[in-house]
């Protein structure tokens, strides 16, 4: 059997690509990788946005939820989704086995990500538009965001459930 092989979102593995040119480095998600292969994936840096760059909120615009800039209410929706669509196939194709996202991040964020009205309030909360197209896609795969990895108990299941899935994906092969 070969190894497990995660998706990971880039910030928490120490890598400088958030929208304040930092990271998130997350010891939890870097010893729950030790060893295994690793998908390094920033959906905000790969669909050509610059680092640092201008926060950015899911905004609700009539039946749509759109991702703008803060300050400049710049749309970065299409840039995003035209990366997300080209980063589901690759990930098709990597035989990816989970996925550890970024919470509340309006990409990579699994739930409660704010999603606020034109007039800037917040008035739900939802998913970011990457880890809900992942959850679209890859339905049966293990996703987590990376506050769910602070229990030891979570990573064990967590991981178990990814070799589970790298079990299944193998045997059908």
């Amino acid at each position: 059997m070969s190894r497990l092989k995660l998706g990971v979102s880039a910030c928490l593995l120490g890598e400088l690509t958030r929208y304040d040119g930092e990271n998130k480095l997350d010891d939890n998600v870097r010893a729950l990788v030790a060893g295994l292969d690793v998908v390094a994936v920033c959906p905000e840096v790969e669909a050509g946005l610059p680092t640092p760059r201008e926060p950015m909120q899911l905004v609700q615009v009539g039946q749509s939820v759109r991702l703008l800039g803060v300050s400049s209410r710049q749309d970065f929706t299409s840039a995003l989704e035209a990366l997300i669509s080209r980063r589901l196939q690759a990930i098709t194709a990597l035989a990816l086995d989970g996925f550890v996202l970024k919470n509340r991040s309006p990409s990579c964020g699994l739930a409660g990500v704010p999603i606020f009205a034109t007039s800037g309030e917040p008035i739900i909360t939802g998913s970011g538009l990457f880890a809900a197209a992942l959850t679209r896609a890859f339905p049966g795969m293990p996703i987590v965001e990376a506050e769910e990895l602070q229990v030891p108990r979570s990573r064990a299941t967590f991981l178990a459930a990814a070799a589970a899935y790298h079990a299944a994906r193998e045997a059908a092969t």
